[in-house]
């Protein structure tokens, strides 16, 4: 995730059931993508550019392993 531009995706048994409509559904997203500009891109592809250009991987560590613990904290 830090050091290369990348789809970063999960894959489950229940997904067995779109498998033949994903790669038209992501090549339209990928062209919808590739239109933005840097400052349109908000939410979770934020992190996922910072963590791209962070120069020290333990701090790409440390910002997400915080970043999990914040996410599953008991409120």
């Amino acid at each position: 995730m830090q050091e290369a531009s990348a789809l970063y995706m999960t894959v489950m048994p229940e997904h067995a059931k779109i498998l033949q409509p994903f790669p038209a559904d992501l090549r339209i997203a990928t062209a919808g993508v590739a239109k933005l500009k840097l400052e349109d891109i908000t939410g979770y592809a934020t992190l996922y550019g910072i963590m791209g250009m962070l120069p020290d991987r333990g701090m790409a560590k440390d910002f997400a392993t915080q970043f999990i613990n914040d996410l599953y904290q008991v409120h």
